[in-house]
């Protein structure tokens, strides 16, 4: 995914127990996991939490009407892989038929 795929502003927002999430309305949907260097400054680490959460989100991907931006926190390196699925699976529940 590149930046300018995500050009548009942002159709909503909402929050999981381990960092944000923003939504577009941009078909077919996607989905990108960015991590900052103010959530880490080694590069190394940055791409452990985007695998994390990119396989976290990747069983919720056939049911979304979407595209998605993850905004993982650090806490997203050192939680329980069930729980950060759960968590993004109950911050997308309301987009998974196009509501909300």
């Amino acid at each position: 995914m590149r930046k300018r795929d995500f050009a548009a502003r942002p159709t909503g927002r909402a929050a999981f127990a381990f960092g944000s999430l923003a939504f577009y309305a941009i078909h077919p949907p996607r989905t990108a996991v960015v991590v900052s260097k103010k959530v880490s400054k080694i590069a190394p680490t940055r791409r452990r939490i985007q695998r994390r959460v990119r396989h976290a989100i990747r069983p919720l991907l056939p049911s979304l009407t979407m595209s998605v931006v993850v905004y993982p926190s650090k806490a997203a390196l050192s939680a329980p892989f069930s729980s950060l699925t759960q968590s993004l699976a109950k911050a997308l529940e309301p987009r998974y038929n196009g509501t909300a």
